[in-house]
């Protein structure tokens, strides 16, 4: 026996089903749908066991048709909470369900692939809301990850309370939380769309590295302090900002007298490779053309430097290694 068909409505699509109900009115005729109404209908809190080849049936059976593709960063993401033991269970995924006993998985995928590759049974909530049609399925499905819902970083930064943890100002501390994945990525830039690079952009490997690199960034946020207002917002971009990281962690007197240079390089000899550092970094765009630029300018005016060379210009090639002297990136330590 079905339901009647509801009316679209927020409060309709807003609403989730008791188990109970859902099974009532609905008969499943796909396998996965049967398997996880049986789990759920035992569960008192709405909390089963996902073993991983249930959780990948799920994805291959029930995923929402047109589902966005998964990203690989966010997978890591949930794997290293469950690896860390800081999984929560009670952070539920959705499936919908429409009147002929169609279910479909609109929110969770990443934590189904994590749970999938994870090669343990996991927990998880299970939130069932149904659909007066595939119209409306939809529209639940689309409700989901709307920007306005989705927590800043700046805001999830706050709730760890990294500023009292660290003893940095706010700025810092997001500019290091973006420069943490080129650091952790052997100082490349960690794209999105590189699979290689999850766990660098993961939020839980941030996390874990953000007092490692407090020291450092504590240094420069006191040096860049005395830097023109101008100058102050490339500094802190996360390609600059990691090389100053990573040269202060390695040569600490030496990259104190070169970033003290380039923030007041106005007396410097135009060919100093710490003045036209400077100049690169009011007048090129950081933000277009080659993503690894911030990056790589840096290496090339701190390595160019160090060797006592003078630079007319700055010349960044895509492709080219990054080599960072003084450090285990210098000139024949590659691998």
């Amino acid at each position: 026996m079905h339901a009647p068909r509801a009316s679209i409505s927020a409060k309709h699509t807003a609403s989730f089903l008791p188990a109970q109900e859902y099974i009532t009115v609905y008969s499943p005729k796909y396998t996965m749908a049967a398997i996880l109404m049986s789990k759920l209908v035992k569960a008192a809190d709405g909390v089963i066991t996902l073993a991983p080849g249930l959780a990948q049936r799920i994805l291959d059976e029930i995923n929402f048709p047109g589902q966005r593709q998964r990203k690989p960063f966010r997978v890591s993401e949930h794997l290293a909470r469950i690896r860390k033991g800081t999984w929560n269970p009670q952070y539920p995924i959705t499936v919908v369900g429409l009147h002929d006993g169609t279910l479909w998985l609109a929110d969770g995928q990443h934590r189904m692939q994590a749970i999938a590759q994870s090669g343990v049974p996991i927990d998880v909530r299970v939130n069932f809301m149904h659909a007066a049609d595939e119209h409306d399925a939809r529209r639940i499905y689309a409700g989901f990850d709307r920007p306005e819902y989705i927590r800043t970083q700046q805001e999830m930064l706050d709730g760890l309370g990294a500023v009292e943890e660290t003893g940095l100002k706010r700025e810092t501390v997001r500019c290091l939380f973006r420069a943490l994945p080129i650091l952790h990525n052997n100082m490349e830039h960690a794209r999105s769309n590189q699979e290689k690079s999850a766990a660098a952009r993961s939020v839980e490997t941030r996390i874990d590295q953000l007092p490692l690199w407090t020291p450092q960034a504590a240094l420069y946020e006191s040096m860049v302090e005395g830097a023109e207002r101008a100058l102050k917002q490339p500094l802190y971009g996360a390609g600059v900002m990691a090389v100053a990281l990573y040269v202060l962690r390695h040569q600490p007197a030496r990259a104190q007298e070169f970033w003290r240079g380039v923030i007041d390089a106005g007396s410097l000899n135009k060919d100093d490779p710490r003045q036209r550092l400077m100049w690169e970094l009011l007048n090129r765009a950081l933000n277009v053309g080659n993503m690894r630029q911030g990056i790589q300018m840096t290496a090339l005016a701190w390595t160019r430097w160090c060797e006592g060379a003078r630079m007319k210009m700055i010349r960044c090639t895509e492709g080219a290694p990054i080599v960072i002297w003084g450090t285990p990136l210098a000139k024949g330590n590659q691998a």
